[in-house]
């Protein structure tokens, strides 16, 4: 006899053509209290564009790798290439040079995807230490290195057109790293189905639906990342980036952006708290507050 019920979920990628199908002009992904924003149409649009041009280098099942801080062109890329059938993996923004060889070498990327304020990390001091074989290296911002390619160059005439792939529910998504405080760092694979059942379980505990807003301040290093966007995925509720902590700056997120739910981990709460104007700042937007 089942205990339990079980039912089909789509793959993780998939989750942004939902909400494009279902909320198509609401914003999705913004950064900061003044930066630029993209509705789920758009959203979905570019990672398509992005997949398609990822199909150019990466074969299903092959890996991605990322060196990037929150932003609207990391998680674009980070969807694009889950759609071109590719294991997505964040590394380490703040790791050793050493640590981050390692990391390269046993996850062995096919694409490297950098913002370019690690571009000099990677000329300097991995290039040398990495023996993996890369076929790209996409830079976020301005390039450095000559084998390096700019984000503009690599989407330069690729269409929003879905690939032919096809990924089942046990197939890995992602590769996130442990910190690697009893040794080196492993890898820790998460499968569709994994993470799927994680986005719909955070969308109930955060409260989250279409017509929620949040900030995510957390880095793509870590897991906190991921509990942060797939419950967004999943919702369809739209996501501020802020990608350095300012206490000061997430107030005022909070205020211009009209944000619903916010979520930190407790010295981020007492740091808030102890803002010198922060009765300064129009908060009753907020109407859950969590902490982890």
């Amino acid at each position: 006899m089942h205990t339990s019920a079980t039912f089909e979920l789509p793959p993780l990628f998939e989750f942004s053509a939902i909400g494009a199908e279902n909320n198509p002009n609401r914003v999705a992904f913004g950064e900061g209290p003044d930066g630029r924003e993209v509705t789920w149409r758009e959203f979905e649009d570019d990672s398509l564009r992005a997949a398609d041009a990822f199909r150019d280098s990466v074969g299903q099942g092959d890996r991605v790798a990322f060196l990037c801080d929150c932003s609207i062109d990391h998680v674009t890329l980070w969807n694009g290439a889950m759609k071109a059938g590719a294991v997505v993996s964040n590394l380490h923004t703040r790791a050793s040079t050493e640590t981050l060889a390692y990391c390269i070498d046993e996850l062995r990327p096919s694409v490297l995807v950098l913002d370019a304020t690690f571009s000099d990390t990677l000329e300097t001091a991995l290039a040398d230490r990495v023996s993996t074989d890369l076929d790209a290296v996409v830079t976020i911002g301005r390039t450095g290195a000559p084998y390096e390619e700019s984000l503009e160059s690599f989407l330069a005439g690729h269409e929003p057109v879905a690939p032919d792939v096809r990924i089942g529910e046990d197939d890995v998504a992602c590769v996130q790293w442990t910190s690697g405080t009893t040794g080196r760092p492993k890898g820790w694979c998460h499968t569709h189905r994994g993470l799927g059942h994680k986005a719909l379980l955070l969308q109930d505990l955060l409260h989250l639906d279409r017509t929620a807003a949040q900030a995510h301040v957390f880095t793509p290093s870590f897991a906190a990342w991921y509990s942060v966007v797939l419950p967004a995925l999943a919702s369809g509720a739209t996501t501020y980036f802020q990608s350095s902590w300012d206490p000061e700056e997430y107030l005022r997120l909070i205020d211009e952006r009209d944000l619903t739910s916010a979520l930190l981990v407790p010295t981020m709460w007492r740091e808030l708290l102890n803002v010198e104007n922060f009765e300064e700042y129009d908060l009753s937007s907020l109407q859950a507050i969590m902490s982890a």
